[in-house]
């Protein structure tokens, strides 16, 4: 009965102070995203009312300010009407409003508070059970213990509501604080696009992929912000269904790659490429891999991000996986092709990128003249359409190797011709012969002698130096022309012998033998040279050498004659 009753007397007091003398309560929490902020409780009074208080003005306040706690901050504010006391506890952090409330209520309060915000989510959690009476209970004391009300009133005071402000806005309870608030927003997915020119020309940009109706509740200013510092360069692009955040990486200069992609992946960019040993114009074999993480970009270990990769090549390369994953190919333009890979968060590629062009056919052809000097033409087919992206690259090919190559095309074949001449030659190094340094020679033969003259013809013709790994998918010709009147004494061609009279066609005043080199052969894949090695002989014309000798006799018996005599004249 007597805690009732002072319970009751209590009650009268904060009446008498903020009831009966119109004081209007409420409170205002303000509250930061790292947790810290202000709690304010504001009484205001009349200066009617104010008159009903002993001491007035001053004495409540002295009153108030011997009894606050010291975490509390009291100060007032006047008008033309009122007086408006506040009571403000400051904070830092959640912990240590948690401490200091504690103090001032002087007993344990139930309050959760947690705030996370980055580029594509929100999360906000606040609770705090009502607490506005107890706030202020001290000054309720105080005054009660002061006497300082004049009266008594039947009407209790009335708390107003509790503002609270947040980074999500300001919210208003009339007891509890309940505040849940949550938004995520996902990237729609990623595309690495990458153009590969050649082994060491590369271009790469990266799209980062937004459904427009998820980024209007986005702020763009704060995601474009938040990619730069990944990686500086992006560039937003918007369309009616979509929004790109946009970058590129030139990736010819390969210590700046690794750099960019190591920020953009998080250093978890690998990167090899490797070419093949043997290629050149018209066959090369490059290995591609390269791996990364993109999770980091949302920055959520739990969200899967969709990855498209693709890569986009010339037309005139064939792309091959070592890998497992599906791969869908198609065409990006007139000169390009282009494939897709998709992926989860990490990127994992090993392709082969080869270039093949194919030749059709190769025509060789060694003619041998009555003076003993050859004449060797080489002629290389194409089928045209094989050569459309690359005829220009393939005809200045044959220009670094003969700048007199001449090119020729019909309906369907585009061919280059290049023509070597070799003039008899007396003497021939045979050790260049012998290591294929020299690769079409004609010599006298040895073993010449008066009534016959042998000539020897040597020729060499490295096929896979020339093609890489790549032969023509009809055939090699190769054509031996002789005059009519040479006889072939020994022949071979890549280790097949053949004589005088075998194989042999005849053409006007020439004979000529045939070899064709075809897919039906079993080494022609890996056919790396074509030799050739050729002594032929021919009858000289006896009568006209003993007539000629005895001429020469006659002519040199002739001048002795003369010169004897024109010594006797001189000595008389």
């Amino acid at each position: 009965m007597i805690k009732n009753l002072k319970f009751a007397i209590s009650l009268m007091c904060i009446v008498l102070l903020f009831s009966s003398c119109g004081a209007k309560v409420s409170s205002n929490f303000i509250i930061k995203e790292d947790g810290g902020g202000k709690r304010i409780v504001s009484a205001k009074i009349s200066h009617d009312d104010m008159k009903k208080v002993r001491g007035g003005e001053e004495a409540l306040m002295k009153v108030l300010k011997e009894s606050k706690p010291d975490d509390v901050k009291l100060y007032k504010v006047a008008d033309e009407s009122d007086v408006i006391l506040k009571f403000e506890v400051e904070f830092n952090e959640k912990t240590e409003y948690g401490k200091k409330v504690r103090k001032i209520i002087g007993k344990e309060h139930e309050f959760e508070y947690d705030y996370y915000e980055d580029a594509f989510r929100k999360n906000f959690v606040m609770y705090e059970e009502n607490i506005n009476y107890d706030l202020i209970k001290w000054a309720i004391d105080a005054v009660e213990r002061a006497e300082i009300v004049k009266g008594d009133s039947k009407d209790f005071y009335e708390m107003g509501d509790t503002t609270v402000e947040t980074p999500l806005g300001k919210f208003t309870f009339s007891g509890a604080i309940k505040i849940a608030e949550k938004s995520e927003h996902y990237i729609e997915n990623i595309n690495v696009i990458t153009k590969y020119k050649d082994i060491g020309d590369l271009n790469r940009r990266i799209e980062i992929i937004f459904n427009k109706e998820i980024h209007d509740n986005m702020d763009e200013v704060e995601l474009l912000k938040y990619f730069n510092n990944i990686l500086p360069g992006f560039e937003r692009h918007t369309s009616d269904e979509e929004v790109i955040y946009m970058n590129t990486i030139d990736m010819v200069k390969r210590d700046e790659t690794y750099k960019q992609m190591n920020s953009l992946t998080g250093d978890t960019h690998k990167l090899l490429i490797k070419r093949g040993e043997e290629e050149n114009v018209f066959a090369q074999q490059n290995n591609f891999k390269e791996s990364f993480s993109l999770s980091n970009i949302s920055n959520n270990p739990g969200t899967k991000v969709r990855i498209n990769y693709a890569l986009i090549y010339p037309k005139e390369y064939e792309l091959s996986s070592n890998g497992e994953e599906e791969i869908s190919k198609e065409e990006y333009d007139e000169k390009h092709d282009m494939i897709n890979i998709k992926f989860f968060n990490e990127v994992a590629v090993d392709v082969n990128i080869d270039k093949s062009i194919k030749l059709k056919s190769i025509d060789y052809h060694i003619d041998l003249n009555s003076k003993g000097d050859v004449t060797k033409r080489s002629n290389y087919l194409f089928n045209k359409e094989d050569l459309k992206l690359v005829e220009t690259e393939i005809e200045e090919f044959f220009k670094s190797i003969n700048k007199g190559s001449k090119k020729y095309e019909s309906r369907d074949v585009i061919g280059f011709r290049i023509i070597e001449e070799k003039k008899l030659n007396n003497k021939v190094n045979m050790k260049s012969v012998e290591l294929n340094n020299e690769l079409l020679q004609v010599w006298d033969g040895k073993g010449a002698h008066i009534n016959k003259e042998l000539i020897n013809i040597y020729d060499c013709t490295f096929i896979s130096d020339f093609m890489g790994a790549s032969m023509p998918t009809d055939r090699i010709e190769y054509t031996i022309s002789i005059p009519e009147r040479f006889y072939v004494e020994y022949g071979e061609f890549n280790g097949r012998e053949f004589k005088d009279g075998e194989l042999f066609s005849f053409e006007k005043d020439k004979k000529e033998i045939k070899f064709e080199l075809n897919s039906e052969l079993e080494d022609y894949n890996t056919l790396s040279n074509i030799t050739m090695r050729l002594i032929v002989s021919r009858e000289k014309n006896i009568i006209a050498f003993i007539l000629f000798g005895t001429l020469m006799i006659m002519f040199i018996g002739f001048g002795i004659i003369l010169y004897k005599r024109r010594k006797k004249e001189n000595l008389e």
